[in-house]
């Protein structure tokens, strides 16, 4: 319930039939639009395996399973948020996929990849940062919202059912660095970095304040940053990785 997880007391809508400010449709307006367009970004749908690698057939097999998932969670938005809004989902998609940058994004998605270890990092990088962001509107007053946030919390932050809340690309990580080699994998990690913790936003922003005012967001970016570094913690320290100070 938002007035008891949020950080400050907020209005609940349960949809927008009980009437919200033309305020609260602004910034749910830049906050579902911003998901949605990192949702359709280019580098979610392109990562190819080497084929010469023993396991590329296994590789593909499971990266066509998550485009088709990907697709599924952008259909519900796109069907059960973006009209409600009064914004044109088929627009925002053609804008999202012109080029990396375009649109409204998380930072997390637009650099282009470098190889399949890049792309690699690059994937376990964003799942954890989901972790952080979707743990700030799963308790959204906005409640179509929330509910997208939930599914697509549990499609991409769990290694597997029931372990912990963690990356399901951890396993990912493990196999490039045997075969990559820790120093490669920790450079594309420090080149990776700081898009990682710029896509959290910046504290005390207009907007950021905006969102937990009006509900659409129960924890500040500041939360969901240390979410982030606290989760990932662990896991650096399993696969020998550092976390860059940047």
């Amino acid at each position: 319930m938002a007035e008891v997880i949020a950080e400050r007391p907020s209005p609940y809508y349960l949809s927008t039939a009980d009437g919200m400010s033309d305020d609260y449709i602004h910034y749910a307006r830049k906050l579902v639009s911003m998901s949605y367009q990192t949702l359709c970004c280019r580098q979610l749908q392109q990562l190819n395996p080497p084929a010469f690698r023993p396991w590329s057939d296994e590789e593909n097999l499971a990266f066509g399973q998550e485009k088709a998932r990907l697709t599924e969670l952008g259909a519900m938005l796109a069907s059960n948020v973006i009209p409600s809004l009064g914004l044109d989902g088929e627009a925002l998609r053609t804008e999202a996929e012109s080029s990396l940058t375009a649109g409204r994004k998380l930072e997390m998605v637009t650099a282009p990849f470098e190889s399949w270890a890049d792309g690699v990092v690059f994937r376990y990088l964003y799942s954890m940062v989901l972790t952080g962001q979707l743990s700030a509107v799963i308790g959204s007053n906005y409640v179509p919202y929330a509910n997208w946030a939930q599914e697509t919390y549990f499609s991409f932050c769990l290694k597997k059912w029931p372990t912990p809340i963690g990356s399901p690309h951890f396993g990912r990580m493990e196999r490039t660095i045997a075969e990559e080699g820790r120093e490669m994998v920790q450079r594309h990690l420090e080149q990776a970095w700081p898009r990682a913790m710029r896509s959290f936003g910046a504290d005390g922003s207009a907007n950021e304040a905006a969102y937990l005012r009006l509900g659409l967001k129960t924890r500040s970016n500041q939360m969901c940053r240390r979410l982030f570094l606290d989760r990932i913690e662990p896991d650096f320290k399993q696969l020998g990785l550092t976390a860059p100070s940047r």
